[in-house]
């Protein structure tokens, strides 16, 4: 019933007011568990939790993968310079305002690379790889990127997930 709500136009600008808010504090709660790898973090530790991998690997996983993203995604901000959207962003406390240039979205490209690189299954993919669309989708709707931004993200770390996802495999076979 809430999608179709969306749909209608009721009228009553309290009800618009009320979904921009619950989308502003659901963006703001997915982007500040994309900040800094959180969720990335979580998804390794429940690979450690169910036997998966051992703690060594997975540290060591989190860390090939995390300062490929952030290395790649510096690289790529200092090259390009791009500013950031010219609009407010929704306030929130979990967010903290961007100081680096908008493209690509890094919050994007270390989710899709982690996505990519850490699941086993095709499916565990495809469900990180939903976990990104929701980092993007959050990134856009704060204004903290445009689509350009994040869809750029999305590819580049798919990418890097690509390459990095053999080593990865490796080193939870062998640790």
């Amino acid at each position: 019933m809430g999608a179709f709500r969306l749909l209608e136009n009721s009228g009553d600008p309290h009800d618009e007011v009320r979904e921009s808010e619950t989308a502003n504090q659901v963006a703001s709660l997915i982007s500040a568990a994309s900040d800094r790898g959180i969720w990335i973090v979580a998804l390794v530790a429940l690979g450690i939790a169910s036997k998966r991998f051992s703690l060594r690997a997975g540290l060591l996983g989190l860390a090939i993968v995390g300062f490929s993203a952030l290395g790649l995604t510096f690289g790529i901000k200092r090259l390009v310079n791009k500013e950031r959207p010219d609009q407010d962003s929704p306030a929130s406390p979990f967010v903290r305002p961007p100081s680096t240039s908008s493209f690509p979205s890094g919050h994007t490209l270390a989710s899709a690379a982690a996505a990519v690189a850490f699941p086993a299954t095709a499916a565990g993919v495809a469900t990180g790889l939903l976990a990104t669309s929701a980092v993007a989708w959050s990134r856009v709707h704060l204004k903290a990127h445009d689509p350009l931004d994040v869809a750029a993200g999305a590819g580049i770390g798919m990418v890097l997930g690509l390459m990095l996802r053999k080593g990865i495999r490796a080193i939870v076979r062998s640790w």
